[in-house]
């Protein structure tokens, strides 16, 4: 009823569904592996009466002990997403993801940059601090950062993967930087 569903959260008078399985004890190593290598994976629960609750680990790639990933599960993945989807059987199953950190790139260092990489970390991104003037882009100033990089930001940006999670921040303000490298940045979309 939508009393009920509001009184719970559902205030949007949406459906939720809620299903209960055994946890498959032997994959509980290996996802938390994957997850300290920051390696994507996927775990698969099948949904239907007759398969219910069979688990199966998937990498990245699509290899797994069974079967690979459909592409709808293949996609919640690349995302960082965990949904229901329908395998190419027809089959429903539910897709745990369990995605690598995501990529943030900021280009300057300045202060503001200082205090963003904490914010960004705390966010759950992989930081990267780049600016070609190497007095500024040391480790005392950037302790959280991932990795600094003194390459130019279009350099940078040409060889740095970019996908549908990465956060890209121009904070030199300086034409020199931000116009190329905001090219390279708008041609990779």
């Amino acid at each position: 009823e939508d009393e009920d569903g509001f009184e719970v959260g559902l205030t949007c008078g949406g459906r939720i569904a809620v299903a209960v399985y055994l946890l498959d004890r032997e994959l509980v190593p290996q996802v938390a592996d994957a997850v300290r290598a920051d390696r994507p994976v996927a775990v698969t629960v099948r949904l239907d009466d007759d398969r219910f609750g069979e688990q199966e680990l998937h990498t990245f790639d699509g290899a797994s002990n069974g079967s690979g990933l459909s592409e709808a599960a293949r996609s919640l993945l690349e995302i960082g997403e965990s949904g229901i989807v329908e395998t190419p059987e027809g089959e429903k199953v539910f897709v745990e993801s369990y995605a690598s950190r995501p990529n943030m790139y900021i280009f300057g260092a300045s202060d503001h940059v200082a205090a963003l990489v904490p914010v960004a970390k705390m966010l759950g991104y992989r930081v990267t601090v780049c600016d070609p003037r190497r007095v500024f882009l040391t480790r005392e100033r950037f302790r959280d950062a991932d990795v600094l990089s003194d390459e130019w930001p279009d350099r940078f940006l040409a060889d740095a993967p970019i996908d549908a999670r990465t956060a890209i921040c121009m904070m030199t303000h300086d034409a020199k930087f931000d116009v190329p490298a905001l090219r390279v940045a708008f041609a990779s979309s």
